[in-house]
């Protein structure tokens, strides 16, 4: 889930949503998904780990599956405020789970075992996502509904309830100490000390560094180039420019155009580091050989194509290049 939400802003910018939009969703989601833990645990404690766990579940997989039926603002922030609502239920579940089945001699290892599963799945979970999302978005939340769907019957048939007191506070004073906490003014001040200093700046970088790193770098072609063996090493030409027929490397004007509409327009006069000095620091540390290709990044501008794009690059002095996009169709795939 943390992968999913990692790129929501790539997705809600892809439906042609706002930044100011996509702040609104994201409030609501992070607002219910830390409020709730609040009183999460004291439901757990009065009706049962497993009851609460499975009624979490029971709110994610609607949830996500709301956001293959919908793509309306009002519907797409529905669905983020219902798995804001699940996950706030789910985490502190989680972690009490770890508390009370371990002890002193333990406790350590357990935590320690849980962080590393959540890291696992933070380190593939992108990766499948991305693949995912390089086909079809609904793809991507078809995959989430299916995760949650399995930990939800790995819930209802092996999870054991933890051992609890005997004697079961009453509900609403549960609730009270909960407020009488809040109301201490040192803690609260730690809280709201701890939220601004350090979780805000969190999560404003967390919510747009998927957007900041998609507007440099295409994820989505990335990953569509990602197959077996060593076909995603690009391929080039179908001619090769001799050094003898480009004057001045230094004074060349590139273009791309995508369905007749310039999308990226720069001057390899505008780089940063000349090609000479490119080629003096590479072999510093590595040998070149003729034939050897050097890739420097793109200009501004690089956008997502379809199947049935047509994308023409220019450079004056030496032609265009003219490429119609094809899915894997067309190569029996």
């Amino acid at each position: 889930m943390q992968t999913f939400y990692f790129g929501f802003g790539i997705y809600l910018a892809s439906l042609g949503y706002s930044r100011d939009q996509l702040g609104i969703i994201q409030s609501l989601f992070l607002f219910f998904s830390y409020l709730i833990p609040v009183v999460s645990g004291t439901f757990a404690d009065r009706f049962g780990f497993k009851k609460v766990l499975i009624a979490a579940y029971l709110a994610y997989i609607p949830a996500i599956l709301l956001l293959l039926a919908t793509k309306s603002f009002s519907g797409i922030a529905a669905a983020m405020l219902c798995i804001g609502f699940a996950a706030g239920i789910f985490k502190p579940l989680i972690a009490g789970t770890v508390r009370l089945t371990t002890d002193s001699t333990n406790a350590t290892l357990g935590f320690g075992i849980f962080y590393a599963i959540v890291n696992v799945g933070a380190s593939f979970g992108p990766i499948v996502a991305g693949k995912l999302r390089a086909i079809s978005w609904d793809y991507a939340f078809m995959s989430s509904a299916v995760a949650v769907s399995v930990m939800f019957v790995i819930t209802l048939l092996f999870y054991k309830e933890p051992p609890r007191s005997a004697t079961v506070e009453p509900l609403g004073k549960k609730l009270r100490d909960i407020l009488t906490t809040l109301s201490d003014v040192k803690f609260a001040s730690f809280l709201v000390l701890l939220g601004v200093f350090f979780w805000l700046p969190l999560w404003g970088f967390f919510n747009l560094c998927a957007l900041y790193v998609d507007s440099a770098l295409d994820g989505a072609q990335l990953y569509s180039g990602l197959d077996a063996g060593l076909s995603w090493i690009p391929v080039l030409g179908p001619w090769l420019v001799d050094a003898a027929d480009v004057p001045d490397p230094h004074d060349l004007a590139l273009r791309t155009l995508v369905n007749g509409k310039l999308t990226q327009q720069g001057h390899t006069g505008d780089m940063i580091t000349s090609i000479s000095a490119l080629i003096e620091y590479l072999s510093s540390f590595m040998t070149l050989g003729a034939g050897d290709v050097i890739l420097t990044g793109t200009p501004d501008g690089v956008v997502n194509v379809n199947v049935g794009d047509e994308v023409i690059t220019e450079i004056d002095g030496i032609g265009r290049l003219v490429n119609t996009i094809v899915g894997d169709a067309g190569f029996g795939r």
